[in-house]
Parts: structure tokens; C-alpha cells; sequence
């Protein structure tokens, strides 16, 4: 399907391991490198471990990335909380992967959004006018979840336990990335920005001899800011539908060459 396809993957070395498993299993040539990192805001951190003390006056907790999960299970250890105190509340994840994540922690997810966008989360809420939303997440996220929450008279508390910052790849991974690939995949508006805060004006010159896959529109808007159109956006906004929508544009590919 992508036979000897050499995939750049951008995302943090964290996430990858799903991510070029699949790409693998498909023949592909996974190179990676992570143009961005993920940084713990400690403040953050332990204001919401000191918010959980205050965890039953809470409705719902939205949760919007594995590495929000992630950070809030590490808080919620540390604190005087059990999972009968989740129990009482309603669990919102966006995207099944931030679900997934939920359920190797054993909490249930009550709802997901059938678009894996925050502010749509808020179309599968029940009337939540008056109540109490925690909303660990990262900084510099996008605002539309919280009007949208606001909108509907939610009373928000968000904590900004983490951001995205740009990464130093290692010398290796600078040196595939400059053999050329097939491929270079982006997962999220940070992963556009860290590339071209590490390639610079060579940034648009490499794309230009590659095929660009974005795992949804809003990436794909990110990467628009430097007047470059990806030639793939995945349906699915998730690392498994992005695969998915290059092996179809592979196979469209291949059938157009005489």
C-alpha cells in the first residue's frame, strides 16, 4: 500500500509509537522528526491539584488530549481524590484516542463529539447552563470550546497544564529528514509552526517537492498562514484516518500514471 513511501512524521516523540506502527505495518518508511515538544506548567499543575479538593461541586471535565489526560491522572493521584469522586461526574473526550487514554485509566467517557473539534463537544452536552466545567488543556489552545461553553451560561475553570513549544531534533533525524520523503504528515497547528520555526525560509522549498497530509482542517488552516495548501486532509481527525487518507491518495496516484 505505501511500499517504501518515506513518511516524515512531525509530532512529539511521545506520540509517535501508534502512529508509525501503522505507517509501518503498511510497508511505509517512517522518519521521524518532532518539531515540537511538550512543556508541564508546575504552577497549573498544582493550582488544579488544589482545585480537586473541590471536585464535587463539579458537573463535567472536558478533556481534549491524551496529554491533558495524562496530566491530570498524574495530579489526580497526588490528591486526596478517588475514582468515585470521577464517578459522580460527566466525562467529555474529544477524539477517540483522548478516549481511549480515558479507559486505560478506567475512567468512562460519557460523550464525544462526532467531529473531533472542541467547540462541537458542546452539541452532545445535555443543558449545562449553570454548571461547573474543568477544562484541563494546553496553552494557547484554540478559544472556540470556551465560547462555545460561555455561550451556553457554563460556569468554565480551565487550567493550562502544558504547551507545545518547538523542538531540537538530533543530528540523525535532521539528517533523514534532508534525504527527502515522500510524505510529511502534520497532527496539529503546532507541529506547522515548529517546522518552520526549525527550517525557515527552506521550510516552503521542502514542501514543494513532497505530498502533505494534515490530520484535519484546522491544521490545514495553520499551514495556509504560510501560503501552502496540503494536498491531503484526512475526514477522520486521527493519526489512523490520516494514514488511511494517504493510502487512498497513493492509490489514486498510482491509477493516474499511465
Amino acid at each position: 500500500m505505501l511500499l517504501g513511501k518515506r513518511v516524515l512524521v512531525t509530532r512529539p516523540a511521545h506520540q509517535t509509537e501508534h502512529f508509525i506502527n501503522y505507517l509501518r505495518s503498511l510497508g511505509a518508511d517512517p522518519v521521524l522528526f518532532p518539531t515540537t515538544m511538550i512543556v508541564r506548567d508546575f504552577d497549573q499543575l498544582n493550582r488544579m491539584r488544589r482545585e480537586l479538593e473541590r471536585i464535587d461541586q463539579y458537573h463535567w471535565i472536558i478533556f481534549s488530549s491524551q496529554n491533558a489526560v495524562n496530566l491530570f491522572w498524574e495530579e489526580f493521584q497526588k490528591s486526596d481524590c478517588s475514582i468515585d469522586n470521577l464517578k459522580k461526574l460527566k466525562i467529555a473526550a474529544i477524539g477517540p484516542a483522548t478516549r481511549q487514554t480515558l479507559y486505560e485509566y478506567g475512567i468512562s467517557v460519557d460523550t464525544m463529539p462526532e467531529k473531533f473539534i472542541g467547540e462541537e463537544i458542546v452539541n452532545s452536552l445535555e443543558n449545562i447552563e449553570g454548571n461547573h466545567i474543568l477544562l484541563p488543556r494546553a496553552e494557547g489552545a484554540r478559544e472556540e470550546l470556551i465560547k462555545a461553553l460561555l455561550q451556553n451560561k457554563a460556569i468554565v475553570h480551565e487550567f493550562s497544564l502544558y504547551k507545545s513549544v518547538t523542538n531540537s531534533p538530533d543530528p540523525q533525524a535532521w539528517k533523514e529528514m534532508e534525504k527527502g520523503v515522500d510524505f510529511v504528515t502534520f497532527t496539529s497547528a503546532s507541529t506547522v509552526h515548529g517546522f518552520f520555526d526549525l527550517l525557515g525560509d527552506r521550510a516552503k522549498t521542502y514542501l514543494m517537492h513532497t505530498i502533505i497530509a494534515c490530520i484535519g482542517p484546522i491544521t490545514a488552516q495553520a499551514l495556509e498562514e504560510y501560503k501552502i495548501v496540503a494536498q491531503i486532509i484526512a475526514d477522520t481527525y486521527t493519526t489512523k484516518g490520516l494514514v488511511e487518507a494517504i493510502v487512498v491518495f497513493s492509490a489514486d496516484h498510482n491509477r493516474k500514471v499511465p
